[in-house]
């Protein structure tokens, strides 16, 4: 996933009760700023279809912070 892919899927997902997953490698590219209020991330990857938690939990924005 690319910095841009990502940005894009986490513009998507406002409104969504579904966590975007997002890989570790493109986590570091992101801002706060990137993740718009309310939308929810979790990190790991997609492995033959299930998802492999690489942090079990989600975290969400409010305001400037990010909150788990």
């Amino acid at each position: 996933m690319t910095p841009e892919t990502a940005k894009h899927a986490l513009a998507d997902a406002v409104d969504d009760d579904e966590a975007v997953l997002l890989g570790t490698a493109v986590l570091g590219k992101l801002t706060i700023a990137d993740v718009p209020e309310g939308v929810r991330y979790e990190i790991g990857t997609m492995d033959d279809g299930a998802v492999r938690l690489a942090w079990n939990g989600s975290f969400f924005c409010r305001g400037w912070q990010a909150v788990r």
